[in-house]
């Protein structure tokens, strides 16, 4: 996370095992530190709408 932010990346996305194991990433929105887990099958539709908000 630390290396995503001194980059000056937004958000960071998290898949650790237990995410893997219920098929869920987390995504973390690094300006504010707050957290959503969503499916893995709506990754990229949650990030997109993130991005545009």
């Amino acid at each position: 996370l630390k290396y995503a932010d001194r980059r000056g990346h937004s958000f960071a996305v998290i898949i650790g095992q237990s995410e893997f194991d219920a098929g869920t990433a987390q995504i973390k929105v690094l300006s504010s530190g707050e957290s959503v887990e969503v499916p893995v099958a709506e990754l990229a539709t949650s990030l997109l709408a993130m991005v545009e908000a």
